[in-house]
């Protein structure tokens, strides 16, 4: 054991365990052979186990449900599972559509003894809930033959010797594994033993190919996982349904996931998208947001939930999508009082948002005019300011001032309105009176002998 550089991880049921659980008899069937493939418990309990066929199925289970086997499924499921597993260990290759082969070597350093790694892996699979067989070996061809052998959901990797395992485990086809029996080769033992140059009259190229592969002599080709830039998971019902609320059942655990994906990368997201998906319709795609993003699980389920119980769907779904905007870089707070009080507000915002329709909601916007009084207007969508700093409360008719300022900034000039009847000419100032107040303070551009009338026209806040 202490020579294995590889962790082969096999799921044999990942279509049926990678969409919501079915009390009633339920299999997986290969359209061209019409063998089951994988079978639920109340399917086992009936005799229905992998490998019969269908027409015994049926007889054996006349209640049982069946869905044809569907390998992109799976691939989608494994990647899916190669996510929660890359925080435990670097270098992962996806073997699709059932197995995934971890480097052990790179991780022993970090994690001191193969027992401690092999901890951190499964206590990661038992909780994402899948049925796994593992196997440990100097290569990944050779722990894949080994996983595919072992007991479901071992606690340790014992396993038996590679040259004791018999051909059938191998990823060599029927056929072929049926010829070497008819010439006494049925374990890798066997294979070890003989010539490969004798083996190659009797056998093709990807047959010899593969027994280097397996037995050491040659490097294996790996398909390495690299990890998608955003969340994202699909899940599909086991029957078509017009209850959204089922999805509320998995929502939590999604939302879960998604947290531990934005947190272990210091970020948040600023809006989801939950997609219901017709079989004769166009999807339904539900859209919720965060005002100033967000990475707790709670909050987002308390905002999809209200989208849910608003949803009233004509067609029924047979699967949803859960996509995540990608992530933002939570930024430190540098203040102490820094938005002291916000979230509060910005959970209400949200909840806002997410009960009524986008044309309740109106954004202060940034006019084409440089009139104080004419520079803004109200918009159906926020849009980002380019204009220069401008006070929180402005006056509705701007105020002769009296008494002392201190200048801090300016000025600002303003000529506008000419193509109104309503021009004006200014210089505009940052200031600040005796009692601390910071104000927004202009005087006129008058040409002529007399003296320019300063006004205040805002405060800042």
């Amino acid at each position: 054991m202490t020579e294995a550089s590889w962790l082969y991880l096999h799921f044999p049921r990942l279509q049926l365990e990678c969409q919501p659980t079915s009390e009633a008899p339920l299999a997986v069937v290969c359209p061209q052979s019409l063998k089951i493939r994988q079978s639920n418990q109340a399917a086992q309990a009936q005799g229905v186990y992998t490998g019969i066929g269908f027409a015994l199925a049926c007889t054996l289970c006349d209640r049982l449900q069946v869905q044809p086997y569907r390998r992109e499924k799976e691939v989608h499921a494994l990647h899916q599972l190669a996510h929660s597993l890359y925080q435990q260990s670097a270098i992962i290759n996806l073997f699709a559509p059932q197995g995934l082969a971890l480097h052990i070597r790179p991780m022993l350093t970090y994690y001191g003894s193969l027992s401690a790694y092999w901890e951190a892996i499964r206590q990661c699979l038992t909780k994402e809930k899948v049925t796994f067989c593992a196997a440990t070996a100097t290569n990944p061809l050779a722990a894949k033959a080994l996983a595919t052998a072992q007991k479901a959901n071992s606690e340790d990797l014992a396993c038996p010797p590679l040259d004791t395992l018999a051909l059938v485990y191998s990823d060599l086809p029927e056929k072929e594994v049926e010829r070497l029996h008819r010439v006494g080769i049925v374990t890798f033992g066997d294979l070890r033993q003989l010539s490969l140059s004798e083996l190659s009259v009797r056998f093709d190229k990807s047959v010899i190919q593969y027994i280097k592969q397996v037995l050491g002599h040659s490097r294996v080709q790996l398909a390495s996982f690299t990890p998608e830039e955003y969340f994202y998971h699909y899940c599909e019902l086991n029957y078509a349904s017009s209850n959204s609320h089922i999805i509320s059942q998995w929502l939590p655990h999604l939302l879960q996931d998604l947290e531990v994906y934005l947190r272990k990368r210091n970020q948040v997201t600023q809006a989801l998208t939950l997609t219901l998906y017709h079989y004769q319709a166009p999807e339904s795609p539900l859209r919720v947001s965060a005002a100033q993003g967000q990475a707790n699980a709670s909050i987002w389920m308390r905002l999809l939930q209200v989208k849910l119980d608003q949803l009233k769907l004509a067609h029924p779904f047979y699967a949803f999508s859960l996509k995540a905007e990608p992530g933002q870089t939570l930024s430190p707070k540098t203040d102490l009082f820094d938005q002291m009080g916000a979230g509060a507000t910005d959970d209400l915002l949200n909840l806002l948002k997410a009960r009524l329709p986008s044309s309740a909601f109106f954004w202060p916007t940034p006019a084409n005019d440089h009139r104080p009084e004419c520079n803004a207007t109200d918009t159906t969508a926020p849009a980002d300011s380019t204009l220069c700093l401008r006070p929180a409360f402005l006056l509705a008719r701007p105020q002769p001032l009296t008494g002392p300022l201190s200048i801090n900034a300016g000025p600002e000039r303003i000529t506008s309105g000419w193509w109104d009847q309503h021009p004006v000419r200014r210089d505009y100032y940052m200031a600040q009176d005796k009692r601390g107040r910071e104000l927004w303070v202009y005087r006129e551009l008058i040409s002529g002998p007399q003296s320019p009338q300063w006004y205040l026209h805002g405060y800042f806040s």
